[in-house]
């Protein structure tokens, strides 16, 4: 057969990549930090190389492979013999291939001249002298020899169990070419994880007969990855809905186990239901108070309890009765998603009956919870896999030792056939997680990069080493279910965790990461990626679109930004995005069958991607006509952005922003006196950035973006290199914290002892019982939220400050938003703003060498929560509330 793609080692870069690949480094510079290629397994090496020579889409590569010969002949004389039990679906994909390369299935038969002898090496005794006795592989793993044999041929493919003969069919199908003509080779092969999942489920409240069908079209295309894991997610549903749904549930758990495949149900492990009070209670979704009396906690129409045995095994026997019934084994049990270190799983508001059992040793309430739910199900079935999820579940925590001395007690507490989740942190972090909890295994939470940006990145899964110790690691590559190609990559690498292109997780992160395409993957495996996924003929343009990485939520609100530039950046992408468009629609035609479901979800993103970018690409040029004084040529601009979003409705979920930008005839008159004001002003230095969790950021940066004075930025964490880069952090009527994977407060009392600012505005005030910010951060500045008042009243400057530009006290300023918060001050804390009662709704002070306000405004934000660029006396008060925050450093 002649090769689809080149046929060398290393293959050459085909022409139209380079510029791509140039500006992805050039640009967005490295992954993670500055990105490195480490050393690959020798044996990998040599098989990636014999698999590019003979122009194959074997994913994942075996670890030893060598061509012995010429293809042989797949004639309808052959037969199929399966010598162990349970082989059937290895068979079946082995046939599957078959029919795709122009043959026929094989017949079961052990008596043809030429036949497939399939079996584990316990069942092998007679088959293996004739391939020269390999050495058994370990678990999961599989030899194939092919020896000749009474005038014909023998292809014997041994499992050390069932799974590895299985996915030794599942290699013996990739190495037919059309005609079909087996490639003769000798294969021995097994995975270093043993447990590996990046697939999804569709997620519903009820499995009908077309939604099964698509489940096990996944679970067919992780078994051919030799993925043996993939995710339900079911946190929304009560255990009884589960329950009742119990037939088809069986059905798909039978077809995954028959691949070796097990389906993890994701739940989270409440007792009951509390039904939320609702906002005008004064508690958010995240806590509010449900039957303390009786012990029990509400979160987001849930209840959660550590003392109530009864409760908790009452709920473990309810999975025990869906296992019975279905054949569940296994489960991602979650807490209360909450907390981090300063309030871990709401422990701080535990119940009296809490405190009176377990008193302040959470490893000990935690233990009962998460022991006696696994006693209970592994009672039912001794092969259970229990995955836990208790907080904090980053490893960065364990420089606390509060943190360290709970996950120590917790792992000598728990069974060691457990497992605790973990996220993703560079491997000297894993390690001391592994230290600190060594008996227990660990579920590898790998989340490739921020799901916000949208992208199609390729790369990630060359870390999966990174998480690797034992056969107690499960890796989960997690993403967005239609990236299909990351997880084929994520195959690879999770089952040859040292394949060329490998690599450790280094510290930090961002955008420039994320875009780096090591040309191991951008050349090599990505390609057989493409093959797999639409076939030989449709996979160059598959590539190369892949290869573009285009983002719609980047587009529609840049909040990854940092240290590009983004004109620069959205014309490249805007080019490469349509390029790529076109290449796809010209080989829609040849498109494998298998292929048209990825084809389908690939194209719509791009096409999308294509409007947004175009739509930004025009609001960039806007923005620098109307800097320009061009206010007809700004309108135009504008007008092309628009029509660029004619396919999405204005409140879009993704879209919605570029749609408010593209309007810009208010923007132009006000940014003309903005801009004369700012002249009269004095030199600024405002490194700005918004915290985008929980938050209503947009109308802040667009009110301060562009800014000569000023840089502004989304904060995703609120780690120590993020605050690095900043003079001044604003929470924009944020209404609780998300995960860190640093502790935020203190890291943020440091930033502002040494010089930085922070704003918080609005729900950050602490308006939300219960949640991260009702307990002050800056206590001694503001003592909290007092109460919400309804009403645009303006406010009275209470007191001489620079923030109002020397206005008189008695003054007043704007309110814009429909509500404010009114506030207590701290000891330390001036306000400097009151309302028409008096009351305070601005306190600010000072703390070390940086500055900290407490505003009850909101800033930026439509009634119906749509951003807007502020403008006027709104947009000054938010400008100098900011630039005074932001000097602390010069005092």
């Amino acid at each position: 057969m002649e090769p689809r793609f080149p046929a060398l080692g290393v293959p050459e870069r085909p022409r139209w990549l380079l510029p791509v690949v140039t500006f992805l480094w050039s640009v967005c510079g490295t992954t993670f930090g500055e990105p490195r290629v480490e050393t690959p397994d020798p044996g990998i090496a040599a098989s990636w190389d014999a698999i590019d020579a003979q122009g194959l889409s074997l994913i994942p590569a075996p670890k030893e492979l060598s061509v012995i010969g010429e293809a042989l002949p797949v004639t309808d004389a052959w037969g199929i013999h399966l010598v162990s039990p349970g082989l059937e679906p290895g068979r079946d994909e082995l046939n599957r291939r078959l029919e795709q390369n122009r043959g026929k299935a094989l017949p079961e038969n052990a008596e043809t001249a030429s036949r497939i002898v399939v079996g584990t090496y316990a069942d092998m005794g007679a088959f293996l002298p004739l391939i020269d006795n390999p050495p058994c592989p370990p678990r999961q793993g599989y030899v194939i020899g092919m020896a000749s044999q009474n005038g014909g041929v023998c292809v014997v493919v041994a499992g050390a169990d069932a799974a590895g003969a299985r996915y030794g069919c599942v290699t013996l199908g990739k190495l037919l070419q059309p005609g079909p003509s087996l490639l003769r080779t000798r294969v021995r092969d097994w995975p270093d994880f043993k447990h590996r999942m990046a697939f999804s489920l569709p997620s519903s409240a009820k499995w009908t007969p077309g939604l099964v069908a698509r489940a096990k079209g996944i679970i067919d295309q992780s078994f051919r990855a030799k993925l043996n894991m993939v995710f339900e997610r079911k946190y929304s549903q009560g255990i009884e809905a589960l329950i009742a749904d119990a037939t088809p549930r069986r059905e798909l758990t039978e077809y995954a186990a028959a691949r070796g495949v097990r389906i993890m149900v994701g739940r989270f492990f409440n007792v009951g239901q509390a039904p939320y009070p609702g906002a005008g209670s004064g508690y958010g979704t995240r806590y509010y108070p449900h039957k303390t009396e009786e012990g029990l906690i509400g979160y987001s129409n849930m209840a959660f309890t550590w003392c109530r045995d009864d409760l908790i095994d009452a709920a473990a026997a309810k999975y025990a009765e869906l296992m019975q019934l279905t054949g569940a084994d296994t489960f991602y049990i979650h807490a209360m998603d909450t907390g981090g270190r300063d309030n871990p799983e709401n422990w701080n508001h535990r119940t009296p009956r809490d405190i009176e059992r377990f008193g302040d040793n959470r490893a000990a309430a935690d233990a009962n919870l998460m022991g006696r739910i696994h006693a209970r199900l592994k009672e039912t079935n001794p092969d259970v896999l229990s995955l836990f999820v208790a907080y904090p579940y980053v490893a960065t925590y364990l420089e606390f030792p509060e943190v360290d001395a709970w996950l120590r007690e917790l792992s000598r507490l728990m069974p060691e056939d457990v497992h605790f989740c973990l996220r993703e942190s560079p491997r000297p972090l894993i390690e001391e997680w592994h230290s600190a909890a060594p008996r227990q295994g660990r579920l590898n939470y790998f989340g490739p990069y921020p799901y916000r940006w949208g992208l199609l990145s390729s790369a990630a899964g060359r870390y999966a080493r990174t998480f690797y110790f034992d056969d107690k690691d499960v890796l989960w590559y997690l993403t967005n279910g239609t990236r299909w190609h990351q997880f084929w990559v994520a195959a690879e690498y999770s089952w040859n965790t040292q394949a060329p292109g490998w690599g450790w997780l280094p510290a930090g992160g961002g955008l420039k990461g994320a875009e780096f395409v090591p040309p191991e993957i951008g050349d090599r495996l990505l390609r057989r990626v493409a093959v797999e996924l639409v076939g030989p003929d449709a996979a160059e343009a598959v590539l190369f679109a892949l290869l573009q990485n285009p983002s719609c939520r980047i587009a529609a609100a840049p909040q990854a930004m940092e240290g590009l530039e983004e004109g620069d950046y959205f014309a490249a992408k805007l080019a490469g995005a349509k390029e790529a468009v076109a290449g796809l629609e010209a080989v829609e035609d040849v498109v494998a069958p298998h292929g048209a479901v990825y084809m389908v979800m690939l194209l719509k993103h791009m096409r999308e991607a294509v409007a947004m970018l175009e739509a930004r690409h025009q609001i960039l040029r806007a923005e620098a006509l109307m800097d320009a004084g061009q206010e007809k040529d700004a309108q135009a601009a504008a007008s092309k952005a628009q029509l660029a979003l004619r396919p999405f409705a204005r409140d879009h979920y993704i879209a919605k922003p570029l749609w408010t930008e593209s309007d810009i005839s208010v923007r132009l008159s006000w940014r003309k006196i903005r801009d004369a004001y700012l002249r009269t002003l004095g030199p600024a230095t405002i490194k700005l950035g918004a915290y985008s969790f929980h938050s209503f950021p947009d109308g802040v940066l667009q009110s301060l973006g562009g800014l000569s004075q000023c840089t502004t930025s989304r904060l995703a964490d609120l780690d120590q290199a993020a605050l690095s880069r900043l003079n001044v952090v604003f929470f924009a009527a944020t209404t609780d914290m998300h995960d860190t994977t640093e502790d935020w407060r203190a890291n943020l009392q440091a930033f502002v002892r040494n010089g930085g600012g922070v704003v918080f505005s609005h729900n950050a005030v602490g308006r939300t019982k219960g949640s991260a910010f009702a307990d002050p951060v800056f206590p001694s500045i503001c003592a909290g939220f007092a109460e919400r008042v309804v009403g645009s009243q303006p406010f009275t400057v209470g007191e001489a400050h620079a923030i109002f530009e020397g206005r008189a006290l008695g003054s007043m300023c704007p309110n814009e938003y429909t509500d404010y918060c009114a506030l207590r001050p701290g000891p330390k804390g001036t306000v400097v703003l009151r309302d028409a009662e008096g009351s305070p709704v601005m306190v600010t002070g000072s703390l070390g060498s940086g500055r900290v306000v407490y505003t009850g405004q909101c800033f930026g934000l439509t009634a119906d929560a749509l951003p807007r660029e502020c403008s006027g006396d709104e947009w000054k008060l938010l400008y100098h509330t900011v630039r005074w925050a932001a000097s602390g450093g010069e005092q």
